[in-house]
């Protein structure tokens, strides 16, 4: 291949003409060749050409193979080039340090170092619609799905931290679903933080116009939709559904009761006897509070109570509903009603391009934050 032929000319040229104690410039030597070859690039030459003629060889490359082999090699120093005028050496405890924070939530240190900045989402189809939809805009950056709310927030505080402690870094981004809970956390120099305005970024997909396009298409669904009225009113219909649900959710989580599961901090750096005592108050608080209740009161009183919550959500959800329901949900429940011709992932990722092709006012609205989240 010509990335072999290449590299076969570049050995030929180290051997026969650089001298001893001589400097080498290689500009991007994984050009063309298989990833695979370039994972035993470096050892090769530095066992073969660095060490025998005393060499020193200033490599710039954007292969993850050759970084990781650069971290692995106590022959190499790694550099990152961060601008035109910016030349900053990685100190190896600073990489520990960073490289446990992010590994975590699944990045490499060398997609740290190869992109202008991570950016970690919480959905797992968002990777692929944020791609599909706005992929000029992201073509510099890494995304990478991280599962879990309480891991990313966690992962935030400690890069946060790291910060504070003059621990530099590329930028590090997280992107997440508001839910019900909005976050306090806040953005700093080297980690950025955008909370959606919106329950999930589904909820930007109840977006007339562009729905209507493509639940129309018998392409994309087996029984299109008729018009944008129908449209919407199955989509209403679909997210008021989810009221009785949520309506009981807010009446339960009012009594407080506590869980009997196993947490983490119980057995963290405890004695036995420590871990049995603090599992033992768990247990009699919720006995005291299980005493407290009458099967026949309770279940009417809790029926009633769902009910009253459900209208006082219903009166919201008139003008909020858009914003309010579970929009992953609602886009699941819709798969069911219309049957896709496809994966829900991929009427996603129409979806999206549908409504970039139109310039579609959700559509904008989710450009404005992200240029807002890079720009920060």
């Amino acid at each position: 291949s010509s990335g072999e032929k290449g590299l076969i000319l570049t050995f030929l040229l180290l051997a026969r003409s650089v001298e001893n104690n001589g400097i080498v410039l290689l500009d991007e030597p994984e050009l063309h060749l298989n990833p695979a070859v370039c994972k035993d690039l470096l050892a090769y030459l530095v066992n073969q050409y660095v060490k025998p003629k005393n060499l020193q060889v200033i490599i710039c490359s954007h292969s993850p193979e050759i970084l990781a082999g650069a971290f692995d090699s106590d022959e190499c120093s790694v550099y990152h080039l961060i601008s035109p005028t910016n030349l900053s050496r990685v100190r190896l405890q600073d990489e520990v340090n960073l490289d446990e924070t992010l590994r975590r939530l699944g990045a490499t240190e060398s997609e740290n170092l190869l992109y202008r900045g991570i950016v970690f989402v919480e959905g797992p189809h968002d990777v692929a619609i944020l791609d599909a939809g706005f992929g000029s805009l992201l073509r510099r950056y890494k995304l990478k799905f991280a599962q879990g709310r309480q891991e990313i927030e966690k992962a935030i505080r400690m890069l946060q931290q790291h910060e504070k402690d003059g621990i530099s870094s590329t930028p590090t981004f997280f992107i997440f679903d508001k839910d019900e809970v909005p976050t306090s956390l806040k953005s700093s120099n080297s980690v950025r933080i955008l909370q959606w305005d919106r329950r999930c970024l589904e909820n930007y997909f109840i977006d007339l116009e562009a729905i209507t396009t493509v639940l129309m298409d018998s392409e994309i669904v087996r029984e299109p939709l008729k018009n944008n009225g129908e449209v919407s009113t199955l989509l209403r219909s679909l997210a008021f559904a989810q009221l009785p649900e949520l309506a009981a959710k807010r009446v339960y989580e009012k009594y407080g009761f506590g869980g009997l599961g196993l947490r983490r901090d119980d057995l963290a750096e405890k004695s036995v006897e420590k871990i049995s005592s603090v599992l033992f108050d768990r247990l009699m608080s919720v006995k005291a509070q299980l005493a407290k209740i009458d099967e026949a009161s309770w279940i009417g009183n809790f029926e009633n109570d769902v009910k009253v919550e459900q209208e006082r959500l219903r009166a919201i959800w008139e003008t909020t509903w858009m914003q309010d329901c579970d929009g992953k949900r609602l886009i699941d429940d819709l798969s069911k009603q219309v049957t896709f011709r496809s994966k829900v992932k991929q009427f996603k990722i129409r979806l999206i391009k549908e409504m970039a092709l139109s310039q579609s006012p959700n559509w904008k609205v989710i450009e404005a934050q992200l240029r807002t989240l890079l720009s920060a």
